[in-house]
């Protein structure tokens, strides 16, 4: 099962989420691969992962692939260069520092590929092709996605099979969720018809009366809606969860028993143990 970790608004929990649910189900025993679509590449950094100047990365896969590089030249002369061959996904998957999961990195350069994905055909399912072979060997593939509905946002949801949004507690995130539902929509009509929207994610939750007023405002905007719906499970604010990140380890590696690894342990019960396919 492929999932989309999105929200444009940055700050969500994203990337904490990705991590730690990926580490979650992993810890039920699930085959889990994290692909990081951020271009600030911090599930990179987060899973522990060193990127140096040549090691492969999504931004090398679809680059290749973009690029045109995939197919030589066919009236090239005999001798010629044939062009340089397309790096598989496979490539570029390593394994998390600390945690038992696998990692598709990413750097900086992952900011030139909305650019480079706008001048091709056919540019919102290359993602998708990629990830075709790889996903087959994962009980789960979770997309950490950037803070924006950029193409590269758009790919994610033309691959995935489910959608998860991670929103903050706080008056400000609840304003972009139907822009976003409505993108999730749109995609599901004319790019991808087995995509669905999973469920809305409370995250950085307080006991405060704004975080209660947000948490009833998302629960019922979605009942009843047929679109989805919003978790049992939240994720509080805790300082475990923000201490692992420094850690470059999730944080039921950093702190097992605490309040933080808890929640994404009850989420990862709520969705259930993903399965291949």
């Amino acid at each position: 099962m492929i999932y989309a970790i999105v929200n444009q608004k940055g700050g969500t929990g994203k990337t904490t989420t990705a991590v730690n649910l990926g580490a979650a189900w992993a810890e039920m025993g699930a085959r889990v691969l994290v692909l990081d679509l951020d271009p600030q590449a911090h599930a990179t950094l987060h899973l522990s992962v060193t990127v140096q100047e040549d090691t492969p990365t999504i931004y090398t896969a679809l680059h290749n692939d973009v690029m045109g590089r995939r197919l030589p030249d066919p009236l090239a002369p005999a001798g010629a260069a044939r062009g340089e061959e397309a790096v598989a996904l496979a490539a570029c998957i390593r394994r998390a520092g600390k945690d038992a999961l696998d990692v598709v990195p990413a750097s900086l350069d992952l900011a030139q590929a909305d650019l480079e994905l706008n001048m091709v055909f056919d540019r919102e399912r290359r993602l998708a092709r990629l990830l075709a072979p790889v996903a087959a060997e994962y009980d789960a593939v979770l997309l950490d996605c950037p803070p924006y509905l950029g193409l590269l946002t758009v790919t994610a949801l033309a691959a995935a099979q489910r959608v998860i949004v991670p929103l903050s507690a706080d008056f400000l995130s609840m304003q972009g969720l139907r822009a976003l539902v409505r993108t999730v929509l749109q995609v599901s009509s004319d790019l991808n018809y087995r995509l669905a929207l999973e469920g809305v994610l409370l995250t950085r939750v307080e006991r405060t009366a704004m975080a209660r007023a947000v948490e009833a405002d998302v629960r019922k905007a979605l009942d009843g809606s047929g679109v989805g719906r919003a978790f049992q499970t939240t994720i509080p604010k805790n300082v475990d969860i923000a201490e692992a990140a420094a850690n470059r380890s999730s944080v039921l590696v950093y702190s097992p028993r605490s309040q933080g690894a808890e929640a994404y342990r009850a989420l990862a019960q709520e969705i259930g143990r993903p399965r291949r396919g």
